[in-house]
């Protein structure tokens, strides 16, 4: 790989002069960091690239110096991207993604990583390291895992002996099992095979590891159970506009409102899940319930046709309208698991939460909803939330207060803050990192 290729990739800024002799007290106070996504998380459209985006910021403000190295957006143009895209932050958009399924059954790469587990991205991979010579490798989401046979390959030959921190989104093997127990046959065999695919790559990343994030502390304990590497917790923060004040009035609509990204298997569903089971009982009873999210047109007619009495909107400009004409926002998922981004829109647009206990797995965030065991549990609640206008505003300010607190006093919070006041644990673990570079 010639330096004059590196040079000329878009929307990369030329990589400055390396030496072979950096000092260890450089690698401790600006190190050298590749972050390893799948696609360029700018513009932020859906709950895993809002937070790999973070991560990305995150970590650019704690390196010397950082280079994104991912595969181009599918969706947009590039110059669409470009300009989403922070100007001061390094993209290498240099990954091919697509045409991995036929590789899928003679590669251990789960299906959210085998688009880009090819010889060229492999290559390519090992070679830029070679050249770069980081101090910390960062490997966002299980589906860059990809590029953990990479990364060994070159810390095996490099004297910089690289760190390897992982950035996990989730603990993906029960969240693949969850799936699983929920899909229908034969396909809910896929979605085990891919399980046991997940478990394989994340014991193999956690080995490697020299430093693991997790969104919730349940995540964090479940990858603990396995094997112990050090940790921290760092769940999202919500950038967006926050709704300082709101009241719940009685002339507004009797209507809850469900946002998501549909695009997901597993959130198709627990869609048709709670269409099926829950949203019947909330009809009858004059409820008016809204589908708010990006699905394909395919699941969009099928959804409409199949359930004429709700309303399915499919992708909008802006959710924020609809969660301002809604007294409840449900979280429905009983597959996937993790932190939802979803609660963070409803919270901080003060809309209060009804949830099913499966879609928030951390206890720390159940405490901010009207949790639900199942779906009868779910649609009682809403029924006999709907009309309560006092409780409502109630719930929705003491969820916007605790989850505001929550968040502040977070892992994120305390890395942007490194080096002020006393150290968080977040703070700690990234110091421990920096002692081994």
């Amino acid at each position: 790989m010639s330096a004059a290729w590196l040079k000329s990739a878009p929307l990369c800024e030329p990589i400055r002069s390396l030496s072979s002799d950096r000092g260890a007290q450089d690698s401790k106070l600006a190190p050298r960091i590749v972050f390893v996504t799948r696609y360029l998380p700018f513009p932020s459209t859906s709950g895993d690239l809002i937070y790999s985006g973070q991560l990305a910021l995150l970590l650019d403000q704690l390196a010397g110096h950082l280079v994104i190295v991912c595969a181009p957006r599918p969706d947009m143009a590039p110059h669409v991207a470009a300009a989403a895209t922070p100007k001061r932050l390094r993209i290498l958009p240099a990954l091919q993604a697509g045409g991995g399924i036929a590789r899928y059954p003679f590669r251990m790469s789960p299906k959210s990583a085998i688009g880009f587990d090819s010889s060229a991205n492999r290559k390519f991979l090992r070679e830029y390291l070679g050249v770069y010579e980081p101090d910390i490798v960062a490997i966002d989401h299980i589906g860059s895992s990809w590029a953990l046979n990479p990364f060994i390959a070159h810390k095996q030959r490099s004297a910089r002996k690289p760190r390897l921190f992982y950035l996990a989104h989730n603990e993906e093997f029960t969240t693949r099992i969850s799936i699983a127990l929920n899909a229908k046959s034969p396909s809910n065999m896929l979605h085990y095979l891919d399980a046991l695919k997940i478990r394989v790559q994340e014991r193999r990343l956690l080995r490697e590891s020299s430093l693991l994030s997790c969104i919730t502390n349940a995540d964090r304990a479940r990858y603990m159970q396995q094997i112990s590497v050090p940790s921290m917790v760092l769940p999202p923060v919500y950038d967006r506009e926050v709704v300082k004040c709101r009241t719940i009035a009685s002339n507004m609509p009797r209507r809850v409102v469900v946002v998501s990204n549909f695009i997901w298997s597993a959130k198709l569903i627990n869609l048709e899940a709670f269409l099926s089971r829950a949203a019947p009982k909330l009809l009858f009873h004059g409820i008016e319930i809204e589908i708010v999210g990006r699905m394909s047109a395919k699941h969009l007619k099928y959804f409409r046709r199949r359930f004429p009495s709700v309303k399915i909107l499919g992708e909008v400009d802006e959710v924020e309208p609809f969660l301002a004409n809604a007294r409840l926002g449900l979280l429905i998922d009983q597959a996937g698991g993790g932190f939802k981004f979803t609660m963070l829109n409803y919270v901080y647009n003060r809309l209060p939460v009804v949830a099913l206990s499966c879609a928030l797995t951390d206890q720390d965030l159940r405490r901010f909803c009207a949790v639900s065991g199942n779906w009868d549990e779910l649609a009682d609640n809403v029924i006999h939330l709907i009309d309560d206008i006092d409780r409502l505003n109630a719930l929705h300010e003491s969820a916007y207060v605790g989850l505001d607190s929550f968040l502040s006093s977070s892992g994120f919070a305390g890395l942007r803050n490194f080096g002020e006041g006393t150290q968080t644990e977040a703070q700690r673990a990234w110091d421990g990192l920096l002692e081994m570079a």
